[in-house]
């Protein structure tokens, strides 16, 4: 599938699946995505997976490669990413890479539709794939977009937009994901909060 057609349908997507599914806001941001969270002496991971978007046909959730998911790993010293890293489908075409954009739901009349943020899609490499899927690390959560060259902090785009897409081909089928990002940004503060609050020094007697 070429670079040009994937764009497409990532346009394509956020301008139709998103208008239709955010009608109301308030409840596209009660949607659900359940986090998980373990911490350690070097710092905390935060990890979901979910069942990949609508291809023309239906996922099957009893598919582990029909899944998409995130890793953020936080460190403890820097409380800043030491990487973000998606994972999908190993069946994915590994020259594509996968596409990664950002959308925020705006006012429409007395709707809500969702729209691309201003640094459009991003598209990273795979730095491996295996037969339980393939991933796309990026270190830091920083990633350089080839067009402009400018440097693209991702920890800041998931805990300042609505929603992030994650777009690969696999074959000459594009296969589409939305994950809404409510619930990662409040455990997020409680991870900053409590499992990465800065230690208190003791109080001298």
């Amino acid at each position: 599938m070429t670079l040009c057609k994937i764009l497409v349908a990532l346009a394509v997507f956020s301008g139709s699946v998103f208008a239709q599914s955010t009608a109301d806001h308030s409840g596209f941001n009660d949607v659900q995505v359940n986090w998980k969270t373990d911490c350690a002496p070097r710092g905390c991971l935060m990890l979901t997976q979910v069942l990949r978007g609508d291809a023309g046909g239906a996922a099957d959730p009893k598919d582990a490669r029909e899944y998409v998911g995130l890793n953020v790993a936080l460190a403890r010293k820097t409380r800043q990413p030491e990487y973000i890293a998606f994972y999908v489908d190993p069946r994915a075409t590994q020259g594509q890479g996968i596409f990664v954009a950002f959308a925020k739901a705006r006012r429409d009349g007395v709707s809500w539709k969702m729209a691309l943020d201003d640094d459009g899609a991003i598209r990273v490499p795979f730095t491996s794939c295996g037969k339980l899927g393939c991933m796309a690390r990026i270190p830091a959560g920083l990633e350089v977009e080839p067009s402009t060259k400018k440097r693209v902090d991702l920890l800041n785009k998931f805990l300042n937009s609505d929603a992030v897409l994650v777009l690969y081909a696999r074959g000459k089928k594009p296969y589409r994901t939305m994950i809404p990002l409510s619930s990662f940004q409040k455990d997020y503060q409680h991870v900053m909060a409590v499992d990465l609050a800065p230690a208190q020094a003791p109080r001298a007697p």
